[in-house]
This record gives structure tokens, sequence and C-alpha cells, in this order.
């Protein structure tokens, strides 16, 4: 016997032996440590004590059962079982059943082992499954964007420029203005682009010093005929904000994101408030928003007067994906796109909310001391080229027609070519005749990075200019390793192709 109390207390596994009326007639250490139990507080009792609530009424049949029809069962049989502690933790176990005949009549071991860590690693092992699924989704959103955004800039880029010359061309000012809504919208679908790409980690944010309270305003102005007319919305500035050092569209694109999130909150009539505050960060507060540092911010909030969430679905409000609506009424990007967006900014995103009292999304910017820049307006004079004769390169031809008069409009004189290579011959035969070349980055057969190379070999003293309406690869790395000039990205506007020209022609 004492080599069987050794061998029973040094057991890893919980051991303890009941007898037919479910009481506890022995147990070792394990045990008292698994449950918190000392063992006189055991011995004599009825296992049930240490079964949870819900399983308890019905232990007492499966123990009348089991002693009827004695059967060991192994340990790792699978089942879905819970221990409750003295402290009323209920801890996941699982148990194997030997019967045992003596002479006292039958008992059964119970081996109990406690598989808490495993549970736990399980639990982890899936959260990193579920972050995997997640990347391998977002992902496959960067190769989706990426292969829509050359196509959809050219789209943008041949709106724009005829919508230039239209302006440039246009007599009298009766029409001027609904023009400069069609680049102006064209610039908001460039911001919006930009926007997926930098959410699918494909394009650089641009910071510059900016006045919260006059971008926001502007894109109210907007919002105001893009709304429902059964949705109010009021903004409340505090005066003497701090600027912020931001990305202009990524503000612009935070806005639109909170307040789309919050029309479909009220699908009846509603109240949408937009409110600026200045905030300083305190220290429990950074503790509790990893990236923030303390400190001044500018505070961006939105509130509507919808139904609010519950807890489980604002503790998950700010995933990728994750969304309450049926399916084909939303993507789940919205807020997750503005919490990533706002951390890239170096700020923090919260959401207070409860069913029947709306939602509340705060959005925190570091403040700056810095200047903002001051806008210039459209009317600003642009420069003009001295007859340069210009190869320019794309395949699309649309565009082509619109460069055509673009640089034809800028004082050059341009030679348009659709295909590459055509392109390349045309230029070993006879290449001192072209004063630069203005050259698209992603065409078929021969791409803007490999006609440039070849072009250079030819005359490394050849200005080039990338223009580029896509995202995939470092763009701007590889143009700079190529050797050209400037890369400027699509839709860009008469001006900035003008300025670029001008630049690079005043180097010489």
């Amino acid at each position: 016997m004492p080599q069987f109390k050794a061998a029973f207390e040094s057991c890893p596994s919980g051991l303890l032996i009941v007898d037919s009326s479910s009481r506890i007639n022995l147990v070792n250490r394990e045990i008292e440590r698994l449950f918190g139990y000392s063992r006189n507080e055991l011995l004599n009792q009825p296992v049930e004590m240490l079964i949870p609530d819900q399983f308890r009424k019905t232990h007492p049949l499966f123990m009348k059962d089991y002693f009827k029809h004695p059967r060991s069962r192994k340990i790792d049989s699978g089942r879905e079982l819970y221990g409750l502690r003295k402290d009323g933790i209920e801890v996941p176990i699982e148990i194997g059943l030997t019967p045992v005949n003596t002479d006292e009549g039958l008992l059964v071991v119970a081996s109990v082992m406690d598989i808490s860590a495993r549970k736990q690693d399980e639990f982890e092992q899936k959260k990193l499954e579920e972050k995997l699924r997640q990347a391998q989704k977002m992902e496959a959103i960067g190769q989706l964007a990426s292969g829509i955004a050359h196509d959809f800039n050219n789209i943008l880029q041949a709106i724009l420029g005829n919508a230039e010359i239209v302006k440039e061309n246009m007599p009298g000012e009766n029409y001027k203005n609904d023009v400069n809504e069609i680049i102006a919208n064209v610039r908001r679908g460039k911001g919006v682009v930009d926007r997926i790409l930098t959410f699918s980690r494909e394009q650089k944010l641009s910071f510059e010093p900016l006045d919260l309270k006059k971008q926001i305003k502007e894109t109210c102005k907007f919002l105001d005929s893009t709304l429902p007319s059964n949705v109010d919305v009021n903004f409340h500035v505090e005066p003497g904000l701090p600027r912020i050092m931001a990305d202009a569209t990524t503000v612009e694109q935070i806005l639109f994101n909170l307040v789309n999130n919050s029309v479909q909150a009220m699908p009846g009539d509603g109240n949408i408030d937009i409110a600026l505050e200045s905030f300083y960060a305190v220290d429990n507060f950074v503790r509790m928003h990893p990236g923030l540092e303390e400190g001044w911010y500018v505070r961006l909030m939105v509130r509507d007067s919808g139904d609010g969430m519950e807890e489980d679905v604002l503790n998950r409000a700010f995933e990728p994906f994750f969304t309450t609506k049926p399916p084909g009424s939303g993507s789940g990007l919205g807020l997750s796109l503005v919490h990533g967006l706002v951390r890239e900014h170096g700020g923090s995103g919260w959401i207070e909310s409860e069913p029947g009292t709306g939602t509340t999304v705060s959005c925190l910017f570091p403040a700056v001391d810095a200047e903002a820049a001051d806008y210039t307006g459209d009317e600003v004079s642009v420069p003009y080229g001295r007859h340069q004769k210009i190869m320019c390169v794309d395949d699309e031809t649309s565009l082509q027609t619109v460069n055509n008069r673009l640089l034809s409009s800028l004082g050059y004189e341009p030679v348009i070519f659709v295909d590459p290579r055509r392109a390349l011959d045309t230029f070993r035969t006879n290449g001192n005749r072209f004063d630069l070349a203005v050259i698209d980055y992603s065409m078929p057969h021969v791409s803007g990075i490999e006609l440039t190379r070849e072009l250079l070999a030819v005359r490394p003293d050849l200005p080039v200019i990338l223009v580029s309406g896509s995202v995939q690869g470092d763009v701007e790395v590889q143009s700079r390793e190529v050797g050209a000039s400037m890369l400027i990205r699509k839709p860009f506007t008469r001006l900035e192709l003008a300025n670029a020209l001008f630049s690079l022609f005043n180097q010489q």
C-alpha cells in the first residue's frame, strides 16, 4: 500500500476515487491544486460539488448508468467537459474512467487532466489562423486594387484632360463652373483610389500641415449634396484649433466613411453631429491606446442618433470585414479603413455606443505648430514651351488624343506613339529629333521601365518623364533606378504637366 499511495500522489494527472453513491473516497495532490479544495474539504463529499451547475442535475443519472454498466473510458475521449473550482471558476478538463472491483464494492477511479493551457493554445492558434485569413483577404484586396487602379486612373485622366481642354477653349464664364465641378470630382475620384491603395498598403500617404476645420468644412459642402434629405448634419468647431500633419484626401475619406456609417445606422430621420475640439492625451490614456504619445491632439467626432451597438458588436467594430449588414449591403471595411488611416497619422480612434443612444466615433490627430500651406487656387500662370519635340508613348488611344491636345496647347510639338516597340525603333533610327520623352509606366510588350532603359542606352542625356496610373511594385524606386528624370501620377492636371516639362527643360 505505501507504493500505491506514492504512485497515487505523484501522478501528474488529478486522481479521485468515487463510490457507487457518488461520494469522494480519495484524492491526490493534483486534484487539490486543480480545484482549490483541501483534501479534508473533498473527502466523503458528493462528486457533484466539482461539476458546474448546468451539468450537475444530469450527473447522478450518468453515475447510476455507469455503475450499472461499468466500462473503461480513455482520458482523450474528446468530450467537452468542465470542472468547477472552489472560487467558482470553470476549468476545461478531460476525464478518464476506470472501474475497479474491491472488497467494499465497485469503485471508479477518475483521471482528471487540466487542459486550460491546451485550450489557450488552441484559442491563440485560431486567432493566428483568423489573422492569416484576414491578411489573405487584404492581400486579395491589394491585388484587386492594383489591378483596377491603372485602368481607372486612365479613365480619370481622359476625363480630366478633356475637361481642362474644354475649360481652356470655352468662351465666356457661363459654363466654367460646371467644368470646374467635373475637375473637382475627378480629383475626388483619384482620392478614393488613393485611399483604397493606401489601405491595401500599395501607396504612401502625403503629409502636410493641414487646417482640419477648413478641410472638414469643404468636405461637408460636398456631403450636403449626397446625403438623404431626412438626415440633418450639424458642424461644431472649438475656436483656435491647432493644425495637424495629415494627408488631405485621407481626412476627406475618413469623414466620408464615418458619415456613411452614420447614415446607414439611421434608416429613418436622424441627426449627425460633426465636431472638432482640442484634446490632451495624458499618460494613463496613452497606455490604453498603443502608438499614442502624451501631448496635444485634435479630436474629430462624428455622432449619430441611430440605434447604437450591442457590446459584442462594439468590440468588433474596427475589425476588417466585420459587418452586421446583410450580404450585399456592406463590405465591413468602413470603420476598419478609418482606424487604419488614423493610426497611420500617429493618432488613434475609439467608439462609444449603447443600444438606443446612438454612436460616437472619435479620431485623434497629432497637433503641430507648423503653418498650413496656403491654397493658391486654380488661377495661376501656366508655363509654356518653345516648340520642343516631345515623344509621347501610351498604349491607350483615347489618352493619346488628349495628350496630343494638351501638349500642343502648352506650346510643344508632340509625336504620339501607341505601340512602345514602334517608339523604340523610331528613336534608335532618329533619336536626336526628340527633346524629351513622356512614357506610360504600364504598357504591353515593352513596359515603361524597359522602354526608358532602352532610350537612355541610346541617349543618356534624354529627359524622361514616367507617367503612372499603376501601383504594382515600387514605381518610384524603379523610376529612379532606371534613370527617369521625373515621375508623375495619373490623373495629372494640365498645370502639373506644364510645370514638370518647364522644370526639366530649364534644368538643361
